[in-house]
């Protein structure tokens, strides 16, 4: 019998490409007050646009820095710590990866300026304006509390003091969200509704001229439904389900519509009216930006996708004359239901300020 000739197999081994190659925190450092805030960010190089890719951040000393899950720094105590970011990448055809950046984080203690006092809901503060206080604008005095705010809602600010001119700050950091309101050139109250995500949120007692003296500041949650016809404002993003009722805004054509106001200057921001499923077949979402003034519709949307949404983007979350949007929600063809109201603001970019104090340029609010 013949030998059976041996049969030789070549195989080569193709190593996969990674999934991402490359990841650049910024800032590499950073110095920050007890009290204060910082946004860091992530950059990665992913091998594709098909790669899918997570960032997650920890902090290696949280009672000194904290970090969110969006890459929100929180300085909460004098100290050193470091903040670990992980960027995992993973898609058909390369090789999971996981890459890790460092961002030593410093903190120092607090000047007077850029005290947080904690504070809670359902509370009054008594404070003094003082000349040693934060700058506010040109002339003005600001004092800053970090509230604790459990759940979304709708929290009534409200402040009377010794002196004309009183105002309000609220603030949301990683969103760059921000509003000030204040009272009349005579008056020395002032209210107004915020409506404000979970979270630690930035609210502050300010005069808006050189005037100095005492005040009471109170915080009280409202009920979240905003069907009464009054105009509620927005700090930072949110989901929430809201109602048309016969008590919201009435229309020149009749129809229904609730108000809110947003303002996030310099950052990107998505607005989404969603019929609710056990709203009735006839419901047909309908969004409009106003100018803050109310003079003129500058933007609206009908039907995104079948009249059960009405979805509108921004590249810069103003007005056309750089003021708060005067956003109105309504069902098209006059008729009352549920909804879902989604807004969402990009976040705070790297390196901007903490907290806004020196650029906000927004008109009082009221009409």
């Amino acid at each position: 019998s013949r030998p059976v000739p041996a049969v030789a197999a070549i195989v080569t081994v193709v190593q996969q490409q990674p999934a991402i190659s490359g990841l650049v925190t910024t800032p590499a450092s950073v110095t920050l007050s007890a009290g204060s805030t910082q946004q860091i960010s992530a950059t990665v190089s992913r091998a594709s646009p098909t790669v899918a890719l997570s960032v997650t951040y920890a902090s290696s000393n949280a009672s000194v820095a904290s970090v969110s899950n969006s890459g929100v720094i929180t300085a909460n105590a004098l100290g050193t710590a470091v903040i670990t970011v992980t960027a995992n990448g993973s898609g058909t055809g390369f090789a999971t990866t996981s890459l890790t950046g460092l961002v030593a984080v410093t903190v120092t203690a607090p000047s007077a300026c850029n005290t947080f006092t904690p504070a809670s809901l359902e509370t009054v503060i008594s404070g003094t304006i003082s000349t040693s206080d934060c700058a506010f604008l040109t002339s003005g005095r600001v004092d800053y509390y970090r509230l604790n705010v459990p759940t979304p809602r709708v929290v009534r600010m409200s402040m009377a003091a010794s002196f004309t001119q009183a105002g309000l700050l609220g603030e949301i950091v990683g969103d760059r969200a921000f509003f000030w309101v204040v009272s009349g050139t005579t008056t020395s109250t002032v209210a107004t509704n915020f409506f404000m995500p979970a979270g630690q949120i930035v609210v502050g007692a300010l005069s808006n001229s050189a005037l100095t003296g005492s005040y009471q500041l109170t915080a009280t949650t409202q009920a979240e439904d905003v069907s009464e016809c009054r105009q509620v404002i927005l700090l930072g993003s949110i989901t929430t389900s809201q109602n048309l009722t016969a008590q919201s805004c009435v229309a020149a054509n009749g129809a229904f519509y609730d108000r809110f106001a947003v303002f996030a200057p310099g950052r990107a921001c998505s607005i989404a009216m969603r019929r609710n499923t056990t709203s009735s077949p006839q419901f047909d979402p309908y969004v409009e930006l106003w100018r803050w003034d109310g003079t003129s519709v500058f933007a609206s949307n009908d039907d995104d996708a079948n009249s059960l949404n009405s979805f509108i983007s921004l590249t810069n979350c103003v007005d056309p004359t750089g003021n708060a949007i005067d956003l109105r929600v309504q069902e098209l063809t006059g008729g009352t239901g549920t909804y879902d109201l989604v807004v969402t603001i990009a976040p705070l970019p790297p390196g901007a300020p903490s907290h806004p104090s020196a650029a906000i340029r927004l008109s009082p609010f009221g009409r």
